[in-house]
């Protein structure tokens, strides 16, 4: 799965992108809008109509298998869809076709990111050119290129990509705000302080998260009148974030505002299954107003959401160093080590995909290959429209010899990944064994379409054209 041209690369497998990128951000380079032809797409993009531009281009795929751009908008859609893991896997396609478009890598980066592949986008983007970028890319792919980079801990290059931008558009409020956060995170308070101001000085309305981050550090700070008055801004700002309303609580309940405190605790409320200091802060609420029955109650509730929900992240964080670690060893050929390191993922947490996948591509690359069946079921089971798990599945299927089988998980493949080269050889390769010449001999073609360099590719058209007598097969466009 180290590949970069396998089709299971399910580490590609992402961040809330601004509508702005649709057409501007991500719009090919030196293209001209009037010659486009995916400019309806685009344009249902621009509109808000993500759904119908994820069908959009999904139509354009089957009509150009081999155009990169479709599959990069169709992640576009897919995103802001919060359909994460399918728009990953369309700019995994993306970045197959075509490897050389930094703006592709900067989203592949922000999938493997928010899928928790830190080890994965580092080295996406650990590479990239900054200085060269930064005169050529669009702001709001440096926006993202920084937000990316801030959120694997790559705090130097964050605030060298947010230099980059702010002599470009000095006004644009995420750029001091971005760099409020690496501050944050490298612990340069007053840094922060100072970009969180300059943020609300250029934009105060609008810009909820400003007034948010620097009341957080102002509590920290213990300047709770300064902290109040920031909270109160970014809940009036924002009123349905309960983060914020339970920040202003605390901070309320810290000045001795009890009866001001549970007003907004009250209205985080609730969003306290998913954030259960909510119900800590409503406990402590309580108990000052001398209620000591809620506040018991509100305690016995935070603590067994707190067990479950830390028992649940241990496990899913336990799992995913497991699975970097092996991504580590498999990178350095030490494969004995990475699939034990696999194995134990897939103990840890029976609900990690990837590694179940990275076993199951293993396993179909050995000569255990039939050991992969239980985790590919597991996959399946998980998420049974994967084209990964999908393509997995059909190679395992064909390799027993269930044919028909073979083929059914492979078409559901080619509706999603129609220019994947080593998919058409195996569809190529199941038709031929289903007696379907003419059929082989088309996904043949495309497949060498697809790959001219795969000598393996070509070897299997000529051995199905020899077998059929036909001299020659026309390449499927």
């Amino acid at each position: 799965m180290s590949s970069p041209n396998r089709l299971l690369n399910r580490n590609l497998i992402a961040g809330v992108l601004m509508l702005a990128f649709a057409l501007t951000g991500l719009a090919p380079l030196g293209e001209g809008a009037s010659a486009d032809p995916l400019l309806p797409g685009k344009q249902l993009l621009l509109a808000g109509k993500f759904q119908q531009a994820a069908a959009w281009f999904y139509a354009a795929k089957q009509k150009n298998p081999a155009d990169a751009r479709a599959y990069f908008y169709s992640g576009v859609a897919f995103t802001k869809l919060g359909d994460f893991s399918s728009a990953a896997w369309e700019l995994n396609e993306a970045v197959r076709l075509q490897p050389n478009r930094p703006e592709y890598q900067i989203y592949q980066a922000n999938a493997l990111e928010r899928l928790n592949h830190k080890n994965q986008a580092r080295n996406v983007v650990g590479d990239l050119d900054r200085r060269r970028l930064a005169g050529m890319l669009p702001a709001n792919d440096l926006q993202l290129l920084a937000e990316v980079y801030y959120r694997l801990e790559m705090n130097d290059e964050a605030l060298q990509v947010l230099d980059a931008l702010s002599k470009r558009q000095d006004t644009r409020k995420e750029v001091d705000l971005n760099r409020g956060h690496v501050y944050v995170s490298k612990r340069q308070y007053d840094l922060a302080i100072r970009c969180f101001e300059q943020s609300i000085a250029k934009h105060p309305e609008n810009n909820s998260q400003a007034y948010f981050e620097l009341g957080k550090i102002l509590h920290q700070q213990n300047r709770l009148a300064e902290a109040r008055q920031r909270l109160l801004v970014s809940v009036r700002q924002s009123p349905a974030r309960p983060e914020y309303l339970h920040r202003l609580g605390v901070v309320c309940l810290d000045l001795g505002l009890v009866e001001e405190a549970l007003v907004y605790l009250k209205q985080a409320e609730p969003q306290g299954a998913t954030l259960p200091k909510i119900l800590f802060a409503l406990s402590r609420a309580y108990r000052a107003k001398g209620d000591s029955a809620a506040a018991v109650d509100y305690a016995n509730r935070f603590q067994t959401l707190v067990v479950t929900q830390k028992t649940r992240e241990d496990r899913e964080l336990r799992s995913s160093q497991l699975i970097e670690q092996g991504e580590r060893e498999q990178d350095a050929g030490r494969t004995t080590r990475a699939r034990e390191l696999f194995e134990e993922a897939s103990r840890v947490n029976p609900q990690n995909w990837d590694a179940h996948g990275y076993l199951a591509e293993m396993l179909l690359d050995s000569d255990s290959w039939a050991g992969a069946f239980p985790h590919l079921t597991a996959m399946e089971a998980i998420d049974p429209n994967s084209p990964v798990g999908n393509f997995l599945m059909a190679t395992y299927q064909y390799r027993s010899q269930n044919l028909e089988q073979a083929l059914r998980y492979a078409e559901q493949v080619k509706v999603a990944r129609p220019g994947n080269a080593e998919l058409r050889n195996l569809l190529g390769n199941i038709r031929a064994a289903l007696g379907q010449t003419r059929q082989a001999l088309d996904e043949y073609a495309t497949a060498v379409e697809l790959a001219p360099d795969r000598a393996d590719y070509r070897q299997n058209l000529q051995a199905a054209q020899r077998a059929s007598g036909i001299s020659s097969a026309p390449v499927k466009k």
